[in-house]
């Protein structure tokens, strides 16, 4: 990887806020990702200004993949027995965040992508269409449980209907 990180973000004005993803080819999901946004997330909640979080690629053909199985060895660990991962931590607070998150989804996700696009409030497929598949990647089993009790989902967008197959963004 020769760019410093995988995870950009940017305060687009004070209330709100623009995380980016660029890790080509394909946007997988690796350790720095999930520390970093991780990080990220943390901060943000914590921000009383923050009112909107917008998650996006920099890459027109996929999202957010999946993790990066050759990476699988250099995941965080959670630092207490009793601690969820590292991954699972941001997804549960980014579900229960004070400030309204945003996936604009272009292109694929798949796996750890899915699972931060069914944590955020709403899901917006752009041109290409956006496109959420389940089971196509590792991801940690919380997409499931997002689809079964919905989380803070407010089951708008493309994400929301989950139902194993593809599913589009609406054309215009």
């Amino acid at each position: 990887m020769s760019q410093s990180s995988t995870i950009r973000l940017e305060r687009t004005t004070p209330r709100t806020a623009r995380i980016t993803f660029s890790n080509p080819p394909v946007n997988l999901v690796v350790p720095e990702s999930i520390v970093t946004l991780h990080k990220i997330v943390s901060e943000l909640e914590n921000d009383p200004d923050i009112q909107v979080v917008v998650f996006a690629s920099e890459l027109p053909d996929f999202f957010l993949n999946q993790f990066d199985a050759a990476a699988a060895a250099d995941l965080p660990t959670p630092e207490h027995e009793d601690d969820n991962p590292l991954w699972t931590d941001m997804v549960l607070r980014l579900s229960k965040a004070p400030f309204v998150s945003i996936a604009a989804i272009r292109g694929r996700t798949r796996g750890a992508g899915n699972e931060l696009a069914l944590a955020c409030d709403l899901r917006y497929g752009q041109r290409p269409a956006g496109r959420v598949k389940e089971g196509a990647g590792p991801d940690t089993g919380e997409s499931a449980s997002r689809r079964r009790g919905g989380g803070s989902s407010r089951r708008l967008g493309v994400g929301s209907r989950a139902t194993g197959s593809t599913v589009r963004g609406s054309p215009r």
